[in-house]
């Protein structure tokens, strides 16, 4: 966005997404500006995993993980390499709310290309994108 004073000099305003986790005072924010069905379509949890590296250097355990993930962890149970706890120790999941990828390209049709909603969305994604000016 380039914005000009009456003296001709300008500046550029970029914006920029990052995945940063979003908090419930963004949410509310977001969905007093866009309402609460535009404000659930920018939002998703973003899931990652992470193996337990004591469990996958068990002979046997990452060869059988890498043919299927849910048929491999049945499979282990069955073959009695992992024990006990040891399936759900296997895979830590963590789930993160963060916006959609993409929000900013869609940030005109979203808002209605209205400039207030535009400034009240990049208000509520606070942190979760990244502001840069050029002069």
């Amino acid at each position: 966005m380039s914005l000009a004073n009456a003296d001709g000099q300008k500046v550029t305003f970029v914006v920029q997404e990052s995945k940063q986790k979003v908090k419930d005072e963004q949410v509310d924010q977001l969905a007093q500006v866009l309402g609460q069905d535009r404000a659930d379509e920018c939002i998703y949890n973003a899931t990652t995993f992470q193996f337990d590296s004591v469990l996958l250097a068990k002979p046997g355990v990452m060869g059988v993980l890498e043919k299927h993930l849910e048929a491999a962890i049945a499979e282990m149970v069955e073959g009695k390499l992992l024990l006990g706890d040891e399936p759900e120790e296997l895979l830590a999941a963590e789930s993160v709310r963060t916006f959609k990828p993409g929000m900013l390209q869609r940030l005109a049709e979203l808002c209605g290309r209205d400039k207030v909603k535009m400034q009240g969305v990049l208000a509520a994604m606070g942190s979760c994108a990244t502001r840069y000016v050029r002069a």
